[in-house]
């Protein structure tokens, strides 16, 4: 049954018939070499898995879907276990470069909102500063205006008593005559 079970690739079935056979007649030497094929097929099984998990994580990251390619890796945290020491490592260094990927692209989020931010910024001090200088040109226009009308007006005031003066004065002399 145990065989049966493992030669089909069950081996929770295999594992439980194995069991049954430790229950029934103890402890014996071929249960244990039975028991070892079970955790090799077992670990050969979970180090597939862990492999299209991390190719899926490759391809992310080519992508730069770091968040994505972390995800596929930790569905698969639970098989590493039963990794060898080496693609330990390599499982690992995955996981480390795509939550640096992460790091990376939530930096570089964080750069170009601070651009944005400063080029607004700047827009709304340029528009500030525009509004200053064109409120300084209307009150500089206002004032030369100002400044001509009063220019005008003493003119006139010095024309006018000009005339008036010239008026007394053939006044005078007409009086004179």
């Amino acid at each position: 049954k145990v065989l049966v079970a493992l030669s089909r690739g069950d081996l929770q079935k295999s594992e439980a018939a194995l069991q049954q056979c430790r229950a029934r007649f103890g402890a014996r030497p071929e249960f244990d070499e039975v028991q070892q094929r079970i955790d090799a097929q077992r670990a050969g099984t979970q180090a597939a898995i862990v492999q299209k998990a991390m190719e899926a994580a490759a391809k992310a990251s080519e992508l730069q879907s770091y968040s994505a390619a972390l995800q596929s890796l930790e569905r698969v945290a639970e098989s590493v276990p039963y990794l060898t020491p080496q693609r330990k490592q390599e499982y690992d260094s995955a996981v480390a470069e795509a939550k640096q990927g992460i790091e990376r692209k939530r930096r570089e989020a964080e750069q170009q909102a601070l651009r944005e931010k400063d080029r607004k910024l700047a827009e709304e001090q340029a528009r500030r500063e525009a509004e200053e200088q064109a409120k300084r040109r209307t009150e500089e226009r206002a004032r030369k205006e100002a400044e001509r009308r009063v220019e005008a007006e003493r003119r006139a005031k010095a024309e006018a008593e000009e005339r008036a003066r010239l008026i007394d004065e053939i006044m005078l002399a007409g009086e004179q005559l």
